[in-house]
């Protein structure tokens, strides 16, 4: 159906989801210029077997992908919701330390990074700043669940719907081998 991402890309999604109909979009390479690397790099990226006994960032986020497509009916905003799902670990490979494998901060990096990759494809700033705002929350359900340091929930709650961050951050709890 599509090469996509492309800068036409959120309008087509838009128009299919005002219409109800469900489509599939195909990652054919012609769109990718530039930003083989990175995928490359969320290939290549390993992570914890703890917490990601499925293996490398980029096998997790297809798996997470696949919940997101599974729960994207409960959004309101299903586009926004499902290029969060894709984008959310991107930032994963600049912070990932090996010794322990470690990623922190990779929402905030992963923000940053998105908005990088998604100014490729569109100028759409409102959109845009809904896919980073999940990407960079992603990770505060779980922060505030467990009580940790890093939650922060009023910055939180200033920035997304709560209620996205939370089914993005399930989704991110689900998309994983064994779970």
């Amino acid at each position: 159906f599509d090469d996509g991402p492309s800068k036409t890309t959120p309008d087509v999604l838009s128009a299919l989801n005002r219409a109800g109909v469900k489509a599939t979009f195909f990652v054919l390479g012609k769109n990718i210029a530039g930003n083989e690397d990175l995928l490359k790099r969320m290939k290549q990226t390993k992570q914890s077997p703890k917490y990601h006994p499925e293996g490398s960032v980029w096998i997790h986020t297809m798996m997470v992908v696949d919940e997101a497509a599974k729960h994207r009916e409960q959004s309101k905003n299903p586009q926004v919701f499902m290029w969060a799902a894709l984008l959310h670990d991107i930032g994963k490979p600049s912070v990932t330390r090996f010794r322990k494998i470690t990623s922190y901060n990779h929402d905030r990096e992963g923000a940053e990074l998105a908005r990088e990759f998604l100014l490729v494809f569109t100028e759409d700033e409102a959109f845009i700043d809904a896919v980073c705002g999940l990407v960079r929350y992603h990770m505060q359900i779980l922060f505030v669940t467990k009580g940790t340091a890093r939650a922060q929930l009023e910055e939180m709650k200033r920035s997304v719907d709560i209620r996205e961050a939370a089914l993005l951050g399930l989704c991110d709890r689900l998309g994983r081998a064994g779970v």
